[in-house]
């Protein structure tokens, strides 16, 4: 049987209105960095048109996790 190592994980976040629940997930995001660091990690969140402040995160250091943020300007 071929076991195949693992070294990337992407986390594909939808968002729409989660203002209030972001911070929380990305503390523990940076949580999980930092005890998982032995591979890559992806995240993308997307956004399907929220019209909270969803995306103005705060204490949000991009550098520190490798995000990616698509939006949409309409719930689809």
């Amino acid at each position: 049987m071929l076991k195949k190592k693992i070294d990337k994980i992407s986390f594909i976040i939808p968002v729409f209105n989660e203002e209030q629940r972001l911070n929380f997930l990305f503390k523990n995001i940076y949580e999980f960095k930092k005890n998982y660091n032995f591979f890559k990690t992806e995240f993308i969140i997307i956004d399907d048109g929220s019209t909270d402040d969803s995306l103005k995160i705060k204490n949000l250091n991009k550098k520190k996790i490798n995000l990616k943020i698509i939006t949409y300007s309409k719930n689809k």
